[in-house]
């Protein structure tokens, strides 16, 4: 019996033929069950308990391990460290099986005898396997802060044993780091990664699984902090392990949709859509058409086509997204409403502010349906529908409905809502401007000034943006000098902004040109409208912004006595408001002052 039992380990641990080693095992049991020697009946499972794990023939591992455990308690009375492994294996299928719950059982048992038979002032490599095995446990089960407690003794001991360059080290530290990544330590969890990253590729093949791992969960931290140059390669290396291995689809699909988001982020669509697309058949093909995964990948997609301008595929992606959301959630669930504001955003796009309207208002009646009276995503609801009323030109229900989502917002402590909030001041200070509320107006403006500051910075392109409308915002009270430092500063950015958003900058160009003008700088004036208008006869269906520039060029002309310029400028100003409004009060000024041209001529 033990020169079998001998045999099958040979084959086993050393020439890896694990069916031979089965054999022998087996032959070994049946020796064994003659005698009755319950002792090496359950050593013998045990062994062929291992065999079944190799094979990842989970459930019968499990079954191998438990009569094991049962043989060898018989066979001796004490607890002793074949009877704390056999836990700790039984805990192992069990994880494997998805059983986290009992594996964590298991494990508490195995490190009880462990801790009963190693001294306390022992460091035992045992102990940290299973207390290393109990936080990833813990992990599974969303208990994070209780995995690292049990992550960071296991790490310890394995430095101060095998030392910083061991590759159970390395594990520890990948580990540690995942517990960093979902408590938010972005930082630290670099740190511990970069470092488990440099021991395993010291220690293993190149392609291991064990480095695309690593790379993988280092990629999406990197993506996080917007450091794209260093994510873009290490999700490529992880993907060219993933390739070549049997059962990592799911992982292929999310280093796809980590691509995805990188490639949207540094704005190279067409390659977003792409690896999102790689994504979606991957997860189409393990988890079937109507799986939340897939409708998720399909919303990422709708978004980037709706970027581009490609509004009837982002339709139908959303369509789909509509479908699943309905066969796996019905209709009263928040991911309908996130669905509902990018349909709402698309609407807007195409002019359809009612279809729009309905959208964010289901969105927002389900969001406080289903969250907390104060949830950011509730006052995010709000300032979509406040924008609509403001188009409208309701400026009254979207100031109340601006101040209730800031309401909301309150004091935001991470950046995208400090980001959000000043945007929904900005909209507020807008509609207060409207219906001449002038002072609270600035109150909104500035409040929205020092967000963006703290998000953006003094220098960026967003803070000079709400400046600009500052700026505007003086020039109706008459503070000119003001007004065109503000707006001059606005200018600046823009011309050196790699965003050219020439409706903004043709916006602010009129608007300091008017400043110009009404403070009698004529010559400094003229060429900023000019510029104004070259951009704007550029843009199309904007006759009336054309008109209004023409009309300012010509009243500039007739300051200076250019009056065939200035008639050539007034008659073309009017021929274009009468083609858009007809003859209205404008249309009528501007006949008064093409009339007083010609008298003075």
């Amino acid at each position: 019996g033990k020169l079998l039992l001998e045999m099958g380990k040979l084959y086993d641990n050393r020439l890896r033929k694990l069916s031979k080693a089965m054999l022998y095992y087996q032959r070994a049991l049946e020796v064994f069950k003659e005698m009755k020697n319950y002792k090496r009946i359950g050593d013998t499972l045990s062994f062929m308990g291992g065999v079944h794990a190799k094979k990842r023939a989970h459930k019968k591992a499990l079954k191998c391990f438990k009569d094991s455990l049962v043989l060898r308690k018989i066979g001796s009375k004490e607890e002793t460290a074949d009877t704390a492994e056999t836990y700790h294996n039984i805990g192992n299928c069990e994880a494997k099986l998805g059983l986290f719950e009992d594996c964590l059982h298991s494990y508490c048992e195995a490190l009880k005898i462990k801790k009963k038979i190693y001294p306390s002032d022992m460091l035992s490599l045992s102990t940290a396997k299973t207390e290393h095995c109990m936080g990833l446990a813990l992990l599974q089960l969303g208990s994070v802060i209780e995995a690292l407690g049990f992550f960071m003794p296991a790490m310890e001991v394995r430095q101060q044993v095998l030392g910083s360059e061991h590759l159970d080290y390395a594990f520890s530290l990948h580990n540690v780091g995942r517990v960093y990544f979902h408590q938010g330590r972005v930082d630290d969890a670099i740190v511990c990664l970069e470092e488990a990253l440099r021991i395993k590729k010291s220690k293993l093949d190149n392609g291991h699984p064990s480095v695309a791992e690593t790379e993988h969960v280092l990629a999406s931290l990197y993506i996080q902090k917007e450091d794209i140059a260093t994510a873009i390669p290490l999700l490529k290396s992880a993907l060219s392990t993933y390739k070549g291995k049997k059962d990592c689809d799911i992982m292929k699909s999310d280093i796809f949709d980590l691509l995805g988001k990188a490639y949207s982020i540094i704005g190279i669509i067409e390659d977003a859509i792409l690896s999102y697309k790689h994504s979606l058949k991957i997860k189409r093909a393990v988890l079937g058409l109507d799986d939340v995964a897939c409708a998720n990948v399909l919303m990422e997609i709708g978004k980037l086509r709706a970027s581009t301008g490609d509004l009837n595929e982002a339709l139908i992606a959303f369509k789909e997204v509509k479908r699943i959301h309905k066969e796996v959630y019905g209709k009263e669930h928040l991911r309908n409403a996130d669905l509902l504001i990018q349909v709402g955003l698309i609407q807007e796009k195409i002019d359809n502010d009612d279809m729009a309207f309905r959208c964010y208002t289901e969105a927002l009646r389900l969001r406080q349906l289903l969250l907390s009276e104060n949830h950011f995503e509730i006052a995010e609801a709000l300032a979509h529908v406040g924008k609509i009323h403001q188009k409208r030109a309701e400026h009254f229900k979207s100031i109340s409905i601006f101040q209730e989502a800031i309401g909301i917002y309150r004091d935001p402590n991470n950046k995208k809502m400090m980001k959000e909030c000043a945007d929904v001041c900005r909209l507020l200070g807008m509609s207060q401007m409207e219906i001449s509320d002038t002072n609270n107006a600035f109150l909104s403006f500035e409040r929205s000034l020092k967000l963006r500051e703290r998000v953006f910075g003094k220098d960026s392109e967003e803070w000079a943006e709400v400046a600009y409308d500052i700026g505007v915002a003086k020039a109706h009270i008459g503070l000119h000098d003001e007004a065109v430092e503000l707006i001059e500063h606005f200018i600046s950015m823009k011309r050196t902004s790699n965003n050219q958003d020439s409706n903004n900058l043709s916006n602010a160009l009129f608007q300091l040109g008017l400043l110009k003008s009404k403070n009698r700088c004529i010559d400094e004036a003229l060429p900023l409208l000019q510029e104004a208008l070259k951009i704007r006869r550029m843009q199309d269906d904007n006759e009336l912004e054309i008109s209004e520039v023409l009309f300012q060029i010509g009243c500039i002309h007739e300051a200076k006595k250019d009056y065939l310029e200035s008639l050539v400028c007034l008659e073309e100003s009017l021929q274009l408001r009468q083609s858009i409004v007809g003859d209205d009060e404008i249309a009528g000024d501007t006949m008064l002052k093409i009339g007083e041209v010609h008298r003075i001529r």
